[in-house]
């Protein structure tokens, strides 16, 4: 039995056998195992303070917020002072998962089974693709396949409309155990099986990994969605620097400077380029953004006017108001105040 924030989790329910009203991950293209660094490469919702503590919660973060991403990583481990916790971990990642450390997943979609820490699940943020299932069988007649690097390829490979017009409905995906992917593109529904002639299982080599194509409503809402998934990139970038990724100041301001919100209520809007290590009223970093490091020291108690000034990214105080004393650099109230 494992516990998760407070639920109990029976590890053998992942084994149980597929029932009606099945819930399948949103995205999901496949399990892959673990680097030995022990995480994959992703920003850590965490970090920003945004819900990540299940699967659901993980993939939504990736999709919509202020580290939104193309890919969302799931997976747990077990906790290392208290083994019947599970711990979960997220990581928000613009970079596809090595393809040859892809594993076998659950028959629907989750790589959490037995939650040894082993390995990720991998999921797509931004797409008009819904997994439906790994199954067991499929129609024999139509249509040939074709070699695909991995599942998300295929999603590019299929046209939306065949040469009669037909909307695509469904795409179908299988890796041999050389760890080759190949596609089909479905544009009939009578072309796929159904139970009993093809059922649910694990999806691993020779499985059937099956995926519901969702039409947009209309051409103008897919050129919005383009749009929109552009600006999330210009966005992204800019934000890794202000929230505390890999520094990439240069793209956005003159060398030495620091590209920050110009308001708590515009961090994915408007900044301004700031030397933050000098910069008074925002001392060692920015005021706004998801990681302030920065501090207003005009704002520091007890300090008199014109008595503080910011010296590489810390501020320098010489001087305090009446009822302060300064005290390792900061003005502390004086004892005969604290007791008044």
């Amino acid at each position: 039995m494992i516990q998760l924030l407070g639920f109990t989790v029976l590890l053998i329910m992942a084994f149980l056998p597929v029932t009606l009203g099945q819930t399948f991950a949103k995205g999901y293209v496949g399990c892959f195992r673990v680097p030995a660094s022990g995480e994959p490469t992703g920003l850590n919702p965490e970090e920003f303070n945004l819900p990540y503590t299940n699967r659901e919660l993980c993939t939504a973060t990736c999709t919509e917020s202020e580290i939104t991403s193309t890919y969302a990583f799931f997976w747990y481990t077990i906790d290392s002072q208290f083994p019947e916790l599970a711990v979960p971990h997220c990581r928000c990642s613009q970079i596809e998962p090595p393809i040859n450390q892809w594993m076998v997943g659950s028959t629907d979609g989750s790589c959490d089974a037995g939650v040894t820490g082993e390995k990720y699940g991998a999921y797509l943020t931004f797409t008009d693709f819904s997994f439906k299932g790994c199954y067991s069988m499929m129609n024999p007649d139509l249509p040939s396949p074709v070699e695909i690097e991995r599942i998300e390829r295929c999603f590019d490979y299929c046209p939306k409309r065949d040469d009669q017009n037909r909307i695509l409905q469904n795409t179908l995906n299988q890796i041999n155990d050389s760890g080759e992917w190949n596609c089909r593109c479905y544009y009939d529904l009578k072309d796929l099986l159904t139970f009993p002639q093809t059922v649910l299982q694990e999806c691993s080599v020779d499985a059937y990994f099956v995926y519901k194509y969702n039409e947009p409503i209309s051409p103008s809402q897919a050129a919005a969605r383009k749009r929109n998934k552009e600006k999330r990139e210009r966005q992204l970038s800019l934000r890794l620097d202000i929230n505390g990724g890999k520094d990439r100041n240069d793209k956005f301001c003159p060398k030495g400077l620091k590209p920050c919100p110009i308001s708590k209520d515009d961090l994915y809007g408007d900044y301004e380029c700031i030397d933050t290590t000098s910069e008074l009223e925002s001392c060692g970093g920015c005021i706004h953004g998801r990681h302030t490091r920065g501090i207003d020291c005009t704002a520091m108690p007890g300090v008199l006017p014109g008595f503080v000034t910011c010296s590489d990214g810390k501020c320098v105080v010489s001087g305090c108001e009446d009822g302060f004393t300064l005290v390792d650099g900061e003005c502390v109230l004086t004892s005969t105040n604290l007791q008044s």
